[in-house]
């Protein structure tokens, strides 16, 4: 059975699109590789690339080990350039939250 969307459901001409969010997220490189969402609610792709920055920024503080803090910094750099980045065999980046279906299941 074909499933129906209700009128209602469907974008209108003319409508302006929601406002999207962005996370912060975290993939292993072994197992599962569902992302884990460090953080959410970003406003823009800028904001959330901040937002991994400080993280790195804050983990590279947070250590006096030289070769962890090495690392670190290698991710805070990367994150500034580019975004994304992998440190410990962790892929660290940022997306699009995905959108919210209308009975509040991700689409």
């Amino acid at each position: 059975m074909p499933i129906r969307r209700r009128a209602v459901d469907q974008p209108r001409e003319g409508d302006t699109p929601k406002a999207q969010s962005w996370q912060v997220i975290c993939t292993g490189r072994t197992g599962s590789r569902t992302p884990r969402v460090l953080s959410d609610g970003h406003p823009a792709a800028e904001d959330a690339k901040a937002a991994l920055v400080k993280m790195f920024q804050n983990k590279a503080d947070a250590t006096d080990w030289p070769p962890t803090r090495a690392a670190y910094e290698r991710g805070l750099r990367e994150a500034r350039e580019h975004g994304h980045t992998t440190v410990f065999a962790r892929e660290y980046g940022i997306r699009p939250a995905p959108t919210k279906a209308p009975g509040g299941n991700a689409a």
